[in-house]
Parts: structure tokens; sequence; C-alpha cells
């Protein structure tokens, strides 16, 4: 009897729930000038720090003395899991998505295929990178426990595929890709 209960128990401590973060929370970077981007420097980027969505707590080992180890994590080509949002009330328009997506590939080009992001820490370091353009809105939100790399050329396909999957056609009003670990994810949305 003791076995089934502390199984169970086990059991439910294990289970990875898909949580997003209520970005009203997020506290927006606007201490420099806005920053646009693509080829007719049309999608505004910006820089917030937003709390982790779940209780996180990081294991034993990583934590020194008080501080977490500094370390990198290269996430670009992870795979994720899409979770589409239902209904179609205040989704974004297609197009204005795809404006953005090849703004995102317009920037690699230039810039590079990685960016890197931090993690969650103090208000003032910013752990997610939006980008809006009209009716379009997509956030790359670094809930894991360093900073990350991930791929533009990534972002923009999820863009576009999000933009597709998780449509208005599709009776959708946005949606997310989370990482396995729930360590980042991708979201588009109306702004």
């Amino acid at each position: 009897m003791k076995f089934i209960a502390v199984s169970t128990v086990l059991a439910s401590l294990l289970t990875v729930a898909v949580a997003t973060v209520d970005t009203s929370l997020c506290t927006v970077t606007t201490d420099a000038e806005p920053i646009y981007i693509g080829e007719n420097k049309d999608v505004l980027v910006q820089t917030a720090s937003c709390p982790p969505s779940v209780d996180e707590v990081p294991a034993p080992a990583e934590f020194r003395a008080g501080t977490l180890l500094a370390r990198q994590t290269n996430t670009c080509g992870a795979q994720c899991t899409t979770n589409c949002f239902a209904g179609t009330t205040d989704a974004p328009t297609a197009g204005d998505c795809s404006v953005i997506a090849n703004a995102i590939l317009y920037e690699s080009q230039s810039l590079g295929n990685l960016f890197t992001i931090n993690g969650p820490g103090a208000p003032t370091v910013p752990n997610t990178i939006t980008m809006t353009f009209r009716t379009c809105k997509t956030f790359y939100l670094n809930q894991g426990l360093g900073t990350q790399s991930y791929c533009r050329t990534a972002w923009s396909d999820l863009v576009n595929w999000l933009n597709t999957e998780c449509g208005a056609a599709n009776g959708r009003h946005g949606g997310n890709c989370v990482a396995a670990d729930q360590a980042w994810y991708i979201q588009v949305q109306k702004p």
C-alpha cells in the first residue's frame, strides 16, 4: 500500500505541465531608442524581462555559494511541441506574421544566424525578445537557468508554421512551440 502511495506521489511530481507566461507581468525595456528590423525597417524589436512560467527550482548541483553557474545552451534546431489557442477571436493577420518571418530572415543575412538571450534574473535582465508588426507579435522566451542561443532561421520557420497551423483559417488565434524541457518557447499572437 505504501508503494502505491509513493509511486502516485512520484508520478504527480514528474508530470510536466505546459505553461505560458502572462506577458502583462513582463517589464519591457524602454531605455533605448526603438529598434526596427527587416528590409523596410518596419518590424519593432523589444526586449523584456519576464518571470518564469512555472515554479522553477534549480537542481542543487547548479548552485555554488548561492549563485548559479554561468552557462550557455545552444537550442538551435531543438524540437518543440506546438500548442494552438482555440477560437478565432483576436487572431493575428497571416500576412503580418509573414512580414515578421521575412524580417528575421533578412536580419540573419547581415547579423548571422545565431542570437543569444539571457535566462530569467533580475527585472533589468531581459530574457525575452519580442517582434511586432501590425496585428502580429512573436516572442522568444528563455525560461532556462542560463543564457541560450537560437537560430534566426529556425525562429522565422516557427513563425510561419505557427501562423499557418495555429491561424484563424484553422479555427485558432495563435499558438506556441514549447521545448521538451520547457527551457524556452516561441509564441505567435496578436499584440
